[in-house]
């Protein structure tokens, strides 16, 4: 079953994400935390410099639920903060990317340190300015 109005090529490939499981989170960011807009909220699930080589065209397959954790975890880098919630089925997410990357002809696991997350907010509620490479060093 193909699902194209929830994973989505723009520069990354991302899975849309319904606001309404994120909403209950929200009460718990501190102050300085902008919430991203509910229509932004998505899982990167490549990043951009891996994309070449998927398309559109070809379609994804249904994916797996979206599980998210209870905690938030606060992610700073450089000059970006976020606050994402990890999935809680890692690996079934890492199994769809890689499904995705063989019928689009790529070999698998083109980042095998992602962490698959939701990005709730930071610090200007742009999603341009999310730290959007987690991976399992930044929850050390």
């Amino acid at each position: 079953m193909m699902c194209p109005e929830l994973v989505t090529l723009t520069k990354i490939l991302k899975c849309s994400v319904e606001a309404a499981l994120c909403k209950p989170l929200l009460s718990s960011l501190p102050p300085e935390a902008k919430p991203l807009a509910d229509d932004k909220m998505h899982i990167t699930l490549v990043h951009q410099m891996f994309t070449n080589g998927i398309s559109q065209n070809l379609g994804f397959p249904q994916p797996p639920p979206i599980m998210l954790g209870t905690k938030i975890h606060k992610i700073s880098r450089d000059k970006r903060t976020s606050w994402i919630v990890l999935l809680s089925n890692q690996g079934e997410w890492r199994r769809y990317v890689n499904t995705v990357c063989y019928i689009h002809g790529l070999p698998p696991g083109p980042e095998p340190y992602r962490v698959y997350h939701v990005s709730i907010a930071n610090l200007t509620g742009s999603p341009y300015d999310s730290v959007g490479d987690v991976d399992v060093s930044d929850l050390a």
